[in-house]
């Protein structure tokens, strides 16, 4: 006697199917997703550098308005005594890494100051800059009257 299994053969396909197709849909969606997460990262990423900039640039641009100073030299030896960084006649440079602490090499930020002399101001720019230069993040412009002229 032969017993007929009521189940027909191809029976287990459409559970399959479903699950197939419910693995798709949540591929597809994973990957919308994620690419959101990356882009929202990203942003973050920037609001953070925008917002570490503006208080390190506005940070050096007053101590420089603060400095009773004669010469872009002796600014540039005062900030580089306060804040770091390398200071010659042209300007200051101050590194920074990823975690906006200062580093001597492997920098992903840089600070820098130009200042300009003339016969009763001192004025110039203060810059927060990507390590190649390429993204500006904060830039100010910065005049100080000379402290034995001041009244």
């Amino acid at each position: 006697m032969k017993i007929e299994n009521s189940k027909k053969p191809n029976s287990f396909r459409a559970p399959l199917l479903e699950l197939v197709i419910i693995i798709g849909i949540f591929a597809i969606v994973s990957v919308y997703l994620l690419r959101m997460f990356m882009a929202s990262d990203k942003l973050r990423g920037n609001a953070v550098a925008t917002t570490e900039s503006v208080l390190l640039t506005q940070s050096v641009a007053e101590y420089i308005k603060g400095l009773d100073k004669n010469t872009p030299a002796d600014i540039y030896a005062e900030l580089a005594k306060r804040f770091g960084g390398n200071s010659d006649q042209s300007g200051l440079k101050i590194k920074y890494g990823k975690s906006f602490e200062k580093v001597e090499s492997n920098e992903k930020y840089t600070l820098i100051v130009t200042l300009n002399d003339s016969d009763r101001l001192i004025t110039g720019q203060v810059g927060f800059y990507s390590a190649d230069l390429e993204k500006s993040y904060c830039v100010l412009e910065i005049a100080k009257e000379k402290a034995d002229e001041a009244e």
